[in-house]
């Protein structure tokens, strides 16, 4: 075992009344320090003008303004969180194709969710299965 020098003696009291007499929470810290990993993305679902190479522009219902919508990377075991926000003038879902998530997060209208109304948000999260893309 090695001898504690008064230098780190010192510095290591100095990190612990950091600790104790600040409003850090130790346990936090540590928590944070081993939690999952997550990777968050905003879907806003609108109604917005897009073209799609044919030269002519037409109204679509789009995830953040995009046709299709954004790609979202998800690492291995890495939890995705997304957080639908819906503009459209009707309820919508997300329903993940070909992906095995929970049952809850799998978008089915009526069936495994209920329509995410108007003006309402709904939070899809899952971990991510190897190297997983997700389009829309």
């Amino acid at each position: 075992m090695k001898n504690l020098n008064r230098r780190d003696f010192l510095k290591y009291t100095g990190i612990g009344g950091v600790l104790l007499f600040s409003k850090v929470n130790p346990l936090s810290l540590v928590e944070n320090a081993f939690s999952e990993d997550v990777r968050e993305v905003k879907l806003n679902a609108s109604i917005a003008t897009v073209n799609v190479g044919t030269g002519k522009s037409f109204k679509a219902w789009t995830y953040n303004g995009q046709l299709p919508g954004p790609e979202i990377r998800v690492k291995e075991g890495e939890t995705l969180r997304a957080v639908l926000k819906n503009y459209l003038p009707e309820g919508t879902t997300i329903h993940w194709h070909g992906l095995p998530v929970p049952n809850k997060m799998d978008g089915v209208p009526g069936l495994t969710q209920n329509l995410v109304e108007p003006g309402q948000s709904f939070v899809y999260e899952f971990k991510g299965l190897p190297q997983n893309n997700f389009y829309f």
